[in-house]
């Protein structure tokens, strides 16, 4: 029997996203524009932003993320570390993810921690709902 090839989580579809993530990148350091930025918040359910991070083709480039899982559904900001968020941060402070904040999405996925986890891990592009933790405010 013929085996199809399996499609590489790289080549995940891109549908649902504001713009391709090649449009996403400035030609001098990588970093979405603050005009892109504002843009991307256009998908986003009250109270959450988003962040949108592209990995390298060649290389490992780490998000600098630990996150915990909670109850399945969300995944919480246990610590982040110098990388791609870090970098993020520093592009877009107004949308900066902090310690304790939530992820309740990557890359239109919701309501399911093992498979948000399994985006971070795998896919190229990323796409994160964020929501601020309510009544406390985050770690810096």
């Amino acid at each position: 029997p013929q085996q199809t090839p399996q499609q590489t989580p790289q080549q995940t579809p891109q549908q649902g996203f504001p713009f391709p993530p090649q449009q996403t990148q400035s030609p001098t350091n990588g970093v979405m524009t603050a005009q892109q930025a504002l843009a991307l918040q256009a998908n986003c359910p009250p109270g959450e932003f988003a962040v949108m991070l592209e990995k390298p083709p060649a290389g490992r480039s780490p998000v600098g993320l630990q996150v915990v899982p909670v109850q399945g559904m969300q995944l919480r900001v246990a610590r982040l570390t110098e990388g791609l968020l870090m970098e993020w941060n520093r592009a877009h402070p107004q949308y900066e993810v902090k310690v304790s904040d939530f992820i309740t999405e990557v890359n239109l996925t919701r309501s399911n921690s093992t498979e948000m986890l399994n985006h971070i891990r795998i896919d190229r592009t990323l796409v994160m709902h964020i929501q601020r933790q309510q009544g406390k405010r985050a770690e810096q």
